[in-house]
């Protein structure tokens, strides 16, 4: 089979851009220089963007009025708006602003009005002019329902239902939905679950649209159709098996049904390819073709923002050429006839010439049915004209709000404003595009690249790392220790080999340890003795008394044996360099990584943490491992200090942090070249003796790093006030510091202790953001950090709002609590 050639393909875009220019009315000439004014000057984009969010985001007038006045000042008045609009503006600045209440109405109204082409009304009759007039001209609309962010269960039903009634509307034949979007409760680690659900409330839409029939221009029959999208890479593997396993439902043997795949993510050929043999499997069987729908992506930013945070592997391609060149891959797999036949394709594009490419793709292989050309409403109306004109079935992608929602339409707005205006978008160049013009040129030779690399790009999947590194480090340990300090990531959880692999430990700590294989005894250097003092630990994650470890807790006589131990320093800790110390604890921290998952479990099921709250304190253990001795490198360089190690110590932590706090204390001493003894919070003693075992597996003398509990109080009195203790470190209470400096007064304590925490929220606050952040920091670890908030101030016309007040308890009481063995739980005990 002969190939599409390039030279075809630039040649038939000429045409095609000289068809578009001469379809353009006044009216979209006028829209096409508005958009040219905001690609031309980004001021103009920050200005659209920050009129847009926070006139939708302040209810109160007055205070709109002051923000909508700076900003102007700011920024200007822009051309994108018309004269009339300019000049009312000036009207404004000069002395409209002295009537808020009836300014601010007239702003919002014509603010609303400049954006009414990309994003529907949903209000009635609006919407159903909307819609006649699409079909009316034979195009069809993918309906898009932007509403609410989904904060908890209750109004992710309230979108579920909205799904639901809108398959009722008979005008309305085509929707796009998310998973994320009708579920709260999607957890990593309860992905059966979370699929379970999910199969259930899709498998309810697809009855709904085949109980909602729609007459097509043909006047025939048709069920409606259900598109699943997806926003974010992490939902990727779960939207895919929700959609092959609902429709691998026999009650949905002869549906047919959408999916996205997005080809600025390498796993795009991967997931055609899986969509391919699941529907010619369903074709054998004599099922009805479903439908994949190529889309080249979205969300650009906020994957790489994530994945910087993270510390992981960005998920998407590269380059905006990558990417042109992985759709035309896709393409030239997907427009196969025999492919066509049982997997249905929707090219959504604005690029000419990847419209081209796949125009001549499918003349070239007599490919008519089943293939659908789809653009995004309001951007390039004419497009779709001349597509009709070439006898294309076309779609548009229409995001439809309602008024009180606006506010939810921002950020797609936001998100197609940067798509569209950056330096790499097909739009940004469209505006006035003439032939053999200097921004031709460069989307030609873009294009040209991109083809060179269509069969050559990288297709594999890039989060293949695995995250939960129980293997050594890539980089030998000399490597590492010249490498420049670099947090270590979390465990991707979305990973399905990460998730197999947590839910092992999780079984693990739960069913197979107890207080017969779990028993932490006293330790005096590198002796271990068992005692008379016995304390047992207990799942508190179970009703059932389950004792999961016995821990021997020190005599006064241990304690002083301890302390005349650390005094010796058999084995010259103190003695060592600064080299020395940083290489073993570097190899700390290469322990610590491949331990992963029994700190997670022991923290589990010693102090009820839960497994995401257990990893993170993981990786910041690991962090401060590395961070310590490479920070006292640079006192090491400073040639007008010296210092020497101060002797003993005294490490306290608390409770609720069980490894990183501790681990953070006691290596910042040992980085010095000091001895520790390190006191664990009693009900936290196994978590400590878990990590202790790194340290000294790594070199860390047992003489220079001893774990101790005492039985009685008064022990711990002893100890804290001895002469030979030269420093403490205490993260805990108030009231533990001011005992601790009253105990030994002429002790340096460096002490981290509580108090309350209160996040504020003005009316000019992202309502839905501070919820969000507000409901983490109150309820993660079980609201037991010194950082949570404890207090929300509010103004008052926001404490009175009943909408916040609502969305704010949706989201606290769709928090499930429990046991940290079901990961649903998003508060353990």
């Amino acid at each position: 089979m002969s190939q599409v050639t390039s030279s075809s393909v630039v040649e038939w875009a000429k045409d095609f851009l000289n068809k578009a220019k001469s379809e353009l009315t006044p009216e979209e000439v006028k829209e096409q220089k508005k958009f040219a004014s905001l690609v031309q000057t980004p001021e103009y984009k920050t200005f659209l963007s920050k009129m847009l969010d926070e006139s939708s985001q302040i209810r109160n007038n007055s205070k709109l009025n002051k923000r909508v006045r700076q900003i102007i000042r700011e920024y200007g008045i822009p051309d994108f708006f018309s004269p009339g609009d300019r000049f009312l503006i000036r009207l404004y600045m000069a002395g409209g602003y002295l009537f808020p209440s009836i300014a601010m109405p007239i702003f919002k109204s014509k603010l609303r009005s400049e954006t009414d082409k990309i994003i529907i009304s949903e209000e009635r009759p609006r919407l159903t002019q909307h819609l006649a007039g699409r079909w009316q001209n034979n195009i069809g609309q993918n309906v898009n329902l932007l509403g609410e962010v989904v904060l908890g269960d209750s109004e992710a039903r309230h979108r579920y239902e909205h799904y639901l009634e809108a398959l009722e509307m008979p005008d309305v034949n085509y929707i796009s939905i998310k998973l994320s979007g009708i579920y709260a409760q999607i957890k990593s680690l309860s992905y059966e679950q979370n699929k379970r659900e999910l199969i259930e409330m899709v498998s309810a839409i697809y009855r709904k649209a085949m109980q909602q029939t729609y007459t097509n221009h043909e006047g025939k029959q048709t069920y409606k159709f259900v598109n699943l999208d997806m926003e974010e890479y992490k939902d990727m593997e779960l939207t895919y098996d929700v959609f092959i396993e609902t429709l691998s439902l026999p009650e949905f043997k002869n549906y047919s049904a959408g999916i996205v795949v997005q080809a600025y993510l390498p796993d795009a050929e991967s997931n055609f390819n899986r969509l391919l043999a699941f529907s010619k499997k369903r074709a054998s069987e004599g099922g009805a073709p479903i439908k994949m729908r190529l889309v080249k992506g979205c969300n650009l930013q906020m994957e790489s923002i994530i994945s910087s945070m993270r510390g992981w592997e960005n998920p998407i391609l590269h380059t905006k050429i990558e990417v042109d060149a992985n759709y035309m891959h896709i393409l030239d797999l997907a427009l196969k006839p025999e492919n066509t036949k049982v997997l249905h394709i929707g090219v959504a594009s604005h690029n000419f010439f990847t419209i081209a490419y796949a125009h001549l793709l499918c003349e070239q292989n007599a490919v008519t049915e089943g293939v659908t050309f789809e653009m995004l409403e309001g951007m390039a109306n004419h497009l779709p004209r001349v597509m009709r004109q070439l006898q294309k079935n076309i779609i548009l992608y229409t995001p439809v709000v309602k008024a009180e929602h606006f506010l939810n339409a921002v950020s797609y707005l936001v998100r197609r404003l940067d798509e569209n205006t950056g330096k790499e978008n097909f739009l940004t160049y469209t505006f006035n595009l003439k032939l053999d013009s200097d921004k031709w040129l460069f989307l030609k030779e873009q294009f040209e690249e991109a083809y060179l690399l269509k069969d050559t790009v990288n297709t594999k999947p890039y989060r293949t790392q695995n995250r939960m590194n129980p293997q050594p480090s890539a980089l030998p340990l000399e490597e590492r220790l010249k490498e420049p300090f670099a947090n270590e990531p979390d465990t991707d959880l979305d990973l399905p080999w990460n998730r197999e692999w947590a839910l092992a430990v999780l079984n693990k700590w739960k069913t197979e340890v107890n207080a017969t294989n779990f028993v932490v005894p006293v330790q005096i250097g590198d002796k271990e003795v068992l005692t008379m003092n016995k304390r047992t630990y207990t799942d508190r994650s179970r009703e059932n008394q389950v004792v999961v470890c016995e821990a021997n807790l020190s005599t006064q006589e241990q304690i002083e044996e301890i302390l005349a131990t650390a005094e010796s320093d058999a084995s010259g800790w103190r003695k060592t360099s600064l080299d020395q110390r940083k290489k073993i604890l570097f190899q700390v921290a290469e322990n610590i990584a491949a331990k992963r998952g029994d700190l997670i479990g022991c923290m589990a099921a010693v102090t009820s943490k839960t497994f995401t709250e257990g990893d993170v304190e993981v990786s910041e253990a690991i962090d401060f491992c590395r961070f310590y001795p490479t920070s006292m490198a640079a006192f090491d360089e400073l040639k007008t200090v010296s210092y020497q190690p101060k002797g003993i110590v005294l490490v306290i932590p608390p409770w609720n942090f069980p490894l990183a706090i501790p681990v953070g204390g006691t290596v910042a001493a040992l980085a010095g070249g000091n001895t520790v003894l390190l006191k664990p919070a009693t009900v936290a003693l196994p978590v400590a003796w878990e990590f202790a075992q790194c340290f000294w597996d790594a070199g860390v003398p047992k003489d220079a790093l001893q774990v101790v509990c005492p039985a009685e109080r008064q022990s711990l009195n002893w100890l804290s006030a001895h002469q030979s203790v030269k420093h403490i470190i205490l993260t805990g209470g108030t009231d533990t510091a001011f005992r601790l400096l009253e105990n030994a007064p002429r002790t340096p304590l460096s002490a981290e202790t509580g108090g309350k925490n209160a996040m504020i929220l003005t009316v000019n606050g992202d309502q839905d953001r501070a919820i969000l952040n507000v409901v983490s920091s109150a309820f993660s670890n079980a609201g037991q950090k010194c950082s949570a908030c404890s207090l929300l101030l509010v103004e008052r016309s926001t404490y009175e709002d009943e909408i916040f007040q609502s969305k704010l308890r949706d989201a606290v009481l769709s928090l499930r609590t429990g046991g940290v063995w079901d990961p649903m739980n998003y508060v353990g005990p």
